[in-house]
């Protein structure tokens, strides 16, 4: 015997459907929580920088003022590029720009790696 319920559009559906619907709202929930836990490990990538950067940077003689202009450039760019990601977006797929701009943090990360290897100010900053 089938029961039947009315779903948020005033819809009469059986309890068969409710499964579909169910299964559905499951993968977007685990889609979401992927989601917010990427954009939590991304954050924290570059929360690390933080401590480091600055030191770092005063041991190239990089003055205090460029360590803040060079935290404020990803604010900026940020600010900048978003609006542009969209048309990109579409194009390329939404998953498959997730994944490339997963892969270019992770080479941006490794690289925050080897700053320490660079000798000079101005190498140092670029």
């Amino acid at each position: 015997m089938n029961s039947f319920s009315i779903d948020a559009n005033n819809s009469m559906t059986s309890n068969a459907g409710y499964t579909a619907r169910t299964e559905e709202k499951r993968g977007f929930t685990k889609l979401i929580i992927l989601l917010c836990v990427f954009n939590i490990l991304l954050k924290a990538s570059y929360s690390v920088c933080a401590p480091f950067l600055p030191a770092e940077a005063n041991r190239k003689g990089v003055d205090q003022s460029m360590v803040g202009a060079i935290f404020c450039s990803y604010s900026v760019s940020f600010a900048i590029v978003s609006p542009m990601v969209g048309k990109f977006m579409a194009r390329v797929g939404r998953r498959n720009f997730l994944i490339i701009g997963a892969a270019i943090n992770a080479l941006a990360n490794f690289g925050f790696v080897g700053l320490h290897f660079l000798e000079g100010k101005y190498t140092f900053i670029v």
